[in-house]
């Protein structure tokens, strides 16, 4: 009995081991890796309309910081002549262009970057409604201008006939002869070519407006895109 109490012991010795010591360096590098892993992997499909909205208010201010330049290094260059200022009005609208695109990237990668997400099409999906957001705002607001423009140009046609009418009837001294033109009327000819140039202005100006847009969707997914990866890097030089 001693003999086989004594092997037992010797096999239970030899089988029994001590589990290793955890130290606290082992336990923080565990806790770091899963945290790391947890935050860098793809999240799936998600949807920040806090990041859309920061991408909205950076390209606006963007594009209105840089229309103002554009503006004043259009009217520091330009000359009184009528030449010069059809060209100020052709560089406004290249101008005008290039900024949306320019903005449409900034607003793009901002919204990427505060995405939190670590998947690349999140970032191209936020940037690109970022710059829808923000082209829906600028497009309300030219319209609204256009409107009241409008509104106060026939206004104005409407009032000329009236006022004519109205002195006239005042026996207004220096009244209109038969064949005669009044001061600052334009010829029958001029005003024939007048709207021939305005729907070549409108037609130009709708198809760079096409392009421009075009480029701003494409340059705000490639800048969504590129902000998610610069959250990721700034993820892992951060761990």
């Amino acid at each position: 009995m001693t003999m086989h109490e004594d092997e037992r012991r010797v096999r239970s010795s030899a089988t029994t081991h001590t589990a290793p010591a955890r130290t606290p360096a082992t336990e923080t590098t565990r806790e770091t890796e899963a945290t790391s892993d947890l935050m860098v992997a793809p999240a799936g499909w998600r949807l920040s309309w806090g990041a859309v909205f920061a991408g909205v208010i950076v390209a606006l201010v963007a594009h209105l910081i840089l229309n103002l330049l554009g503006v004043g290094i259009g009217l520091a260059s330009v000359t009184g002549t009528a030449t010069g200022m059809e060209w100020l009005g052709t560089g406004f609208g290249l101008w005008w262009t290039i900024a949306g695109i320019i903005a449409a990237a900034i607003g793009g990668w901002i919204a990427g970057r505060t995405l939190g997400s670590a998947d690349r099409s999140d970032g191209m999906i936020h940037g690109l409604l970022s710059w829808a957001g923000a082209t829906l705002v600028i497009a309300f607001l030219l319209t609204t201008a256009a409107g009241g423009m409008l509104g106060a140009g026939m206004q104005q046609q409407a009032m000329g006939p009236l006022g004519g009418i109205t002195g006239q009837a005042g026996g207004a001294p220096g009244q209109q002869q038969p064949g005669q033109q009044q001061p600052g009327q334009q010829p029958p000819q001029a005003q024939q070519v007048v709207p021939e140039r305005a729907v070549g202005a409108i037609s130009g100006a709708a198809i760079i407006s096409f392009i421009g847009l075009l480029l701003g969707a494409a340059a705000a997914a490639y800048a969504g895109r590129a902000g998610v990866s610069a959250a990721r890097r700034a993820l892992h030089e951060a761990v």
